[in-house]
């Protein structure tokens, strides 16, 4: 493949390089972004194997998204809010094992009998039910089925006003607990009758932003952000609110939609308040360690997401973001052991998979790693990540760049806000030698991304590939100088771009190599 980071077959990137950016692009944009500028050797390994399910004897259950019943289909982000309170609700419950959203979730709107659903996922009981809201009225049915031979172990409905629908919530829990002979501890039991806020119009806020936030589009992403900061101007105490708002942008940051910089600006604040008013949030502290991480503070960092991975209550942000934690740390046998233990928990988690294919490649088990993103993209196709993470095989993977075209164009067709969509699409035009379709795409990243450091890499490319020098080192200063974060090796492109200027300053580009891959060019002339 024709990368033209700066002089053409001379500075190509390695196919060692190749090999690691294949796996940073599969996960789809969503790791960290110091993840881009590591280069490490890899070697194939002759097998794989897929995550399995494993409980420890305690009652095991997946609670499915509850049906909307309503005459409104937009009212699907209530009966979806209430299935996932409930989940976490159970998840904080010491003697129950419960399985995470993401893989409850995925049998959303499908016809599948429960018992194939609990060989899936590898539980005994499954929660089920439905939701018909009109008005300030809502009614709530819930049924507890053995996975085992489909019987019904505990049905109610429950009739009530919106006011009421944290009670429902409470008790629907506690029945469900009941009916699988776990004994509530006194903390869990004072946790279940916690109400997270006492305005219906705050509750209603978040829940909307809680399903945007899974949606995880560039665009849904900044209207979950909006919801939680609504939520938040109706109730100053919400404290999940906070967490979302923080998961929302630190999101965000993952993607490459905002800088780092601008994540902490939003999320360091919010987790901050969150805790001082909750210390035993789930989940904020886990986004804490983030926060602290990103800040320099890896010490600290590890306590939180250690104690984010006891306190978390549906899985979601803790095993993902430990994981990038301790692969950013080159530990990649924990990270890999680590990653597992969660995947049992949440076997349909592609974003735990794509963090878990990056472990394998760290251990050098490189088939396993490939194994996984495949698995990633057979569970959820219409996820932009995994479309993205497809398309990347083709092209870095297997070289076959003419499919994976057209799965580039799906991924954008899915999440059209994405810059780096149509950057790496320009990137594949340029090895395809047309640098006309290169340059629409390089236009059409500018449009939604100018100042990403993908479009610029792209833009690079191009400048290069027609000869023009002075333009590539023009775009290559101003983003150095910028100090754009790193994005798939776009700072290595940027500084070869400026090696190239007549008269180059070689101790200012030196200094900047320093900057920018710190410990990793002693030694390199």
């Amino acid at each position: 493949l024709a990368w033209y980071h700066g002089e053409r077959a001379q500075q190509r990137v390695t196919a060692q390089e190749l090999a690691i950016l294949a796996v940073l692009f599969l996960i789809g944009g969503g790791l960290l972004w110091w993840f881009a500028d590591q280069r490490l050797d890899t070697t194939a390994r002759t097998t794989a194997s897929s995550p399995t399910v494993a409980t420890d004897g305690r009652p095991s259950i997946a609670v499915l998204p509850f049906a909307n019943l309503s005459n409104d289909p937009e009212n699907e982000y209530f009966s979806d809010g209430l299935a996932e309170q409930l989940l976490n609700d159970l998840a904080r419950v010491e003697g129950i094992e419960v399985v995470g959203r993401t893989s409850s979730f995925a049998f959303k709107g499908r016809n599948i009998d429960l018992r194939a659903i609990g060989r899936e996922l590898g539980v005994a009981h499954i929660l089920e039910g439905s939701v018909r809201k009109a008005g300030n009225r809502v009614r709530i049915s819930a049924q507890l089925v053995s996975a085992v031979n489909g019987l019904n172990l505990w049905s109610a409905s429950y009739d009530r006003e919106l006011t009421d629908v944290f009670a429902v919530q409470e008790q629907i829990a506690t029945q469900v607990i009941e009916a699988l002979r776990v004994s509530l501890l006194g903390a869990e039991a004072q946790r279940l009758r916690a109400r997270p806020t006492r305005n219906l119009e705050a509750y209603d806020a978040y829940l909307r932003g809680m399903q945007q936030l899974a949606r995880a589009t560039w665009g849904s992403l900044r209207q979950a952000a909006t919801e939680f900061r609504r939520a938040l101007v109706l109730d100053p105490q919400y404290t999940l609110a906070y967490v979302g708002l923080a998961e929302a942008y630190v999101t965000l940051a993952y993607t490459g939609a905002v800088t780092p910089d601008e994540a902490l600006h939003v999320a360091g604040p919010a987790i901050e308040r969150a805790l001082s008013i909750d210390p035993d949030l789930p989940d904020a502290h886990a986004v804490r360690g983030w926060i602290e991480n990103s800040r320099g503070d890896s010490a600290s960092a590890e306590r939180s997401y250690r104690s984010g991975l006891q306190e978390a209550a549906s899985l979601g942000f803790a095993p993902v973001h430990y994981g990038t934690f301790l692969l950013s740390h080159m530990r990649y046998t924990e990270a890999r052991d680590m990653l597992l233990s969660a995947v049992e928990q949440d076997p349909l988690s592609p974003y735990l998979l794509f963090v878990l294919a990056y472990a394998y490649d760290g251990v050098s088990d490189h088939a396993s790693a490939l194994a996984t993103l495949r698995r990633a993209s057979e569970i959820d196709p219409n996820n932009p990540t995994s479309v993205w993470s497809h398309a990347v095989i083709q092209y870095w993977s297997l070289g076959a760049i003419d499919r994976a075209l057209p799965e580039l164009a799906e991924a954008r067709r899915i999440d059209p806000h994405d810059p780096e969509i149509p950057a790496l699409t320009a990137l594949a035009w340029l090895d395809l030698g047309d640098p006309e379709r290169a340059a629409s795409w390089v236009e059409a990243a500018m449009a939604v991304g100018p100042e990403h450091p993908m479009t610029r890499r792209a833009a690079v490319a191009l400048a290069l590939f027609r000869g023009d020098v002075a333009g590539a080192v023009k775009i290559g200063r101003v983003a150095v100088e910028q100090a754009l974060p790193g994005r798939f090796e776009s700072r290595l492109a940027f500084l070869r771009a400026l090696r190239l200027q007549p008269g180059a300053d070689l101790a200012w580009l030196q200094d900047r190599y320093e900057e920018f891959y710190p410990g990793l060019v002693a030694g390199r002339s």
